[in-house]
């Protein structure tokens, strides 16, 4: 009997989230974990294979706004839970679950799936490309001195936990509009999130999160962390920074200022902060700053060229063709895009069409690897100028 797709049961969650835990060789968690991963699905966008009435494989997605070069927003799907146990690998699995998933959501009307690759080596295979870099930095807060000249004003304050509900998700919103890469956070994703600053699993310890307020009291920016105790002669704690959203550049300066502040703290950590993260620059000693690893960050499919493409903004009065493959052939820039059958000046697959869409992957480097290839002169270096972004796309959702 040939494995059948369908969309999952409401019934079913329990045992998806097992396959989930199986699918990534992940240890079960206790019941009020187990409760929580249900909260914020939208299961009526997840889907199953199922082997003789067993269920061997799931993925699923959430429904996002994605913000663009020039902070525009347009629809896209996050595709997410993507696992097939391992009894039943190569079989074509999750190629027919994504395929069903980028069906739907053209019929939604979102113009691009975007994704987290647990392995980064598969998702090629189905269309997507590597639109930004995520970096995980570390901190030595004993270093940290800050110029004179660096954004200052405003207070900040740890928040009561009670306010999150009421203050963090409208921060998010102002904040996820100035970087493209970002997405928002729909009210199903926040009771999931805010349910950590109230109760948490008993076994985690409740995050602190600090809040910007300007000079008027609005609050403006957060910072959420949390502690691990570390302590010997002389305590060093390291402190993990979880979610930071700020909606201006002196709330981005004075949480930061007061992180590195904390008391007995040796350590900070974190993935937040995106390769052209102004703090390096507010600092006299730059060394206290480190990036520890850079990898791929936010995958990228498009589904609709002229939807993503015609909606974000173009840093050059430029316009050039591109070869897209199955895509087809588009001109793009300033004046839009169009579909065309002028000569192209540059062709790549859609995986590359991915890959740059956002300005966060450098034409001119994958002209030299041979994964662009140019029809017209120095067509790589128009690109890249069209395309910039300012600043650098870079995601703060996982999800």
């Amino acid at each position: 009997m040939a494995i059948e797709i369908r969309a999952v049961h409401e019934d079913e969650h329990e045992t998806m989230v097992l396959n989930q835990l199986r699918g990534f060789s992940a240890t079960q968690p206790p019941a009020p974990i187990m409760a929580r991963l249900r909260t914020g699905l939208e299961l009526d966008r997840f889907l199953v294979g199922v082997d003789d009435g067993e269920l061997v494989s799931n993925a699923g997605a959430f429904s996002f706004q994605l913000t663009l070069p020039g902070g525009a927003t347009v629809p896209a799907a996050g595709v997410t839970w993507v696992a097939v146990l391992p009894t039943h690998r190569r079989q074509g699995l999750m190629r027919g679950m994504l395929d069903r998933l980028a069906a739907d959501a053209r019929d939604r009307g979102e113009v691009a799936a975007i994704l987290y690759a647990a392995e980064a080596g598969i998702y090629e295979n189905v269309g997507y490309g590597a639109a930004t870099r995520l970096c995980e930095t570390t901190i030595n807060p004993r270093r940290v001195v800050f110029r004179s000249d660096a954004p200052s004003g405003g207070t900040v304050r740890f928040m009561d936990p009670d306010q999150a509900g009421e203050v963090l998700p409208a921060i998010q919103d102002r904040a996820r509009k100035r970087r493209a890469g970002e997405v928002d956070r729909h009210d199903r994703f926040w009771s999931s999130r805010l349910t950590e600053h109230i109760a948490p699993p008993s076994e985690k310890a409740a995050p602190f999160t600090l809040l910007h307020l300007d000079d008027d009291g609005t609050a403006d920016g957060y910072a959420t962390y949390t502690s691990e105790e570390r302590w010997a002669v002389d305590a060093s704690h390291l402190v993990t920074v979880s979610d930071f959203a700020a909606g201006t550049d002196i709330a981005h300066a004075e949480l930061w200022r007061t992180l590195c502040s904390l008391d007995l703290v040796g350590e900070i950590r974190t993935e937040v902060i995106a390769p052209d993260d102004p703090l390096l620059w507010m600092l006299r000693d730059e060394r206290a700053v480190h990036i520890t690893s850079v990898s791929d960050g936010l995958w990228l499919k498009v589904l609709d060229v002229e939807g993503l493409f015609g909606a974000r903004s173009y840093a050059a009065d430029d316009t050039l063709v591109i070869d897209a493959g199955e895509l087809g052939r588009w001109s793009i820039g300033a004046a839009g895009c169009k579909e065309t059958d002028n000569d192209a000046d540059v062709s790549m697959s859609p995986v590359e069409l991915g890959a740059i869409s956002l300005g966060g992957s450098p034409v001119t480097a994958l002209v030299r690897s041979g994964r662009i290839i140019e029809r017209s002169p120095r067509a790589g270096v128009r690109l890249d100028a069209l395309l910039a972004s300012d600043p650098l796309p870079y995601p703060t959702t996982h999800f």
